[in-house]
């Protein structure tokens, strides 16, 4: 004859809601302490991403602020048109009769 493995004690239903309401309560006091503890540590700077260089413009480059009448017209169309709309394809820009 051999003995049983295991012996179940039998947890009832009121039993078992309270173990569940311990361990919900354990739970969610372990989120908020960990949620809490981030949210009040002080305003410190982290380190910085390094900025790149800027780099000056190319000779030859127009500044339309300076001088606006030396940007080309179709220049000027091709990029207001694509500023509000969705980057037309060329054969857009070319059926548009600004060549």
């Amino acid at each position: 004859m051999s003995t049983p493995r295991f012996h179940r004690i039998p947890i009832s239903g009121p039993v078992a809601l309270i173990i569940f309401a311990i361990i919900a309560v354990v739970a969610s006091s372990l989120f908020i302490a960990r949620s809490t503890k981030s949210s009040t540590a002080p305003n410190t700077p982290g380190p910085q991403n390094k900025r790149k260089r800027i780099q000056p413009d190319l000779p030859g480059t127009i500044n339309g602020a300076d001088d606006p009448a030396s940007i080309p017209d179709a220049v000027a169309y091709e990029l207001f048109m694509r500023s509000i709309s969705d980057y037309p394809s060329a054969a857009a820009f070319k059926d548009s009769g600004a060549d």
